[in-house]
């Protein structure tokens, strides 16, 4: 019996415990989706309200940039119905996902677990939704602050159990009751919003704080424990796709938080900090997009080992596009110092065109490069393989003698496929074989134990 299939069985409902799971499964997720259903009408109604200083919430702008947008042809009405469109588009297809995953796999408990978090991802991820829900309707606080507070504890029980459904290794099963109680006394102690609560000035604000960064780190430790001594191939990929739509969503925030702190007009209120607004919501949306790609791909198992391809080109684009822009802003610098310094005065459009040149015929050595690099050092064994290969490739057009081919052979055989044995068959030719075909050879490799 195969891993896969045992771990399936395992993660299997009881017969008995079906109806339950999924009645509770459907009441939460109800309850979550009129919860961001009223979020989002009550998110809109704020956005149409000016704001001042510390009583702006997220996203809400001040009436000098209502005019500033409205100079660019941008209106204050639509400026409420894009935002509310991108938090309202993210949520149907978070929520439609996980509603199609829950109808086509409600027997399997880790399936429902992860269809649970995914309805949960909007009221996490857009918690101004939220926060407009209990500005609006302050008699929902409780339901909604509970729906977030479960969300935040999915999130990091996520880590511990994904993807077999079992908490690897075992010190993850304490930390996750210690990760619920977090959850349910941070429902007591936010003032309006589960995120207040993570402030320093916010009453146990610093213990909170420590402890949602410690369980958080202790999530990740275990997932690089479960992939380095417990998962199999296929969970390994599987790992590899939810870390990849993680990182992604991860490197995002922290982008948009840097580059308020880098370029501080940004957080300034004025036209910039407007823009921000509409280019960071935007981008916001694309990676959480991405995410719950990546998060279905690695639960349905679908086309799972071209992650290695995908993560490979992304490097070396990632790489290659850094590389590229530095020597473009560099050449135009250094090459209007150098005409400045010989005429007298600079001249972009010459740097620019010289520089663009250079550019278009470095692209294809410098990529080589990046790529030949990024294998060395984190695709040892493909790069190796592929080295190995074209050794041989070069030495069967040269080399003519059958014991030096042979030798060859068998060294790309055990380099490339790395069997536990190998042994090289030639079977021998008849007499009447050799006159009637002088050239005819026939062989074979034999593996034992191929790894």
């Amino acid at each position: 019996m195969s891993l896969t299939v045992q771990i399936r069985k395992d993660t299997c409902i009881l017969a008995q415990w079906v109806v339950m799971i999924r009645w509770v499964w459907m009441v939460l997720f109800s309850l979550t989706l009129l919860l961001f259903a009223l979020g989002v009408y009550a998110r809109f109604h704020r956005l149409l309200l000016f704001c001042s200083g510390a009583d702006c919430g997220f996203n809400q702008l001040m009436i000098g940039e209502v005019y500033a947008l409205r100079r660019l042809g941008i209106s204050h009405t639509f400026y409420a119905w894009y935002h509310t469109a991108l938090a309202s588009g993210v949520g149907v297809i978070y929520v439609v996902t996980a509603a199609i995953l829950f109808w086509r796999r409600s027997n399997h408990w880790m399936t429902i677990f992860v269809a649970a978090g995914m309805f949960m991802v909007p009221p996490l991820f857009y918690g101004s939704v939220v926060d407009a829900l209990i500005w609006m309707y302050p008699q929902w606080y409780l339901p909604a602050s509970v729906v977030r507070a479960i969300g935040l504890w999915f999130a990091i029980l996520f880590s511990y159990l994904f993807p077999d459904g079992r908490f690897v290794p075992d010190w993850t099963r304490p930390l996750a009751l210690i990760a619920a109680a977090t959850a349910c006394v941070s429902v007591l102690y936010a003032s309006w919003s589960l995120s207040t609560v993570w402030r320093a000035d916010a009453p146990l604000g610093p213990l909170f704080s420590f402890l949602l960064a410690g369980l958080l780190s202790s999530g990740l430790v275990a997932q690089v424990y479960r992939y380095r001594y417990v998962s199999s191939a296929d969970e390994r990929q599987q790992t590899k796709w939810m870390v990849l739509g993680l990182l992604g969503v991860v490197l995002e925030i922290n982008a948009f938080a840097l580059s308020a702190v880098l370029f501080p007009s940004l957080g300034q209120p004025g036209l910039r900090h407007a823009l921000y607004y509409l280019v960071g919501s935007a981008i916001n949306a694309l990676f959480l997009l991405f995410w719950l790609a990546t998060l279905v791909i690695a639960v349905l198992r679908y086309r799972l080992w071209e992650v290695d391809v995908i993560v490979r080109r992304t490097l070396v684009y990632t790489v290659l596009s850094a590389l590229l822009a530095l020597v473009y802003f560099g050449g135009i610098v250094l090459l209007e110092n150098l005409f400045r310094g010989l005429t007298g005065q600079g001249n972009s459009q010459i740097a620019s065109v010289l520089t663009t040149l250079a550019i278009a015929a470095s692209f294809s050595p410098l990529r080589r490069f990046v790529q030949d690099r990024i294998d060395q050092r984190f695709y040892r064994h493909k790069y190796n393989e592929a080295q190995v290969v074209a050794t041989f490739s070069t030495t069967t057009r040269h080399e003519t003698d059958r014991d030096k081919l042979t030798e060859a052979l068998l060294n790309v055989v055990q380099e490339t496929l790395q069997p536990a044995q190998v042994s090289l068959w030639l079977r021998p030719i008849k007499t009447d074989e050799k006159r009637d075909k002088p050239n005819l050879v026939s062989s074979g490799v034999f593996l034992s134990n191929w790894r």
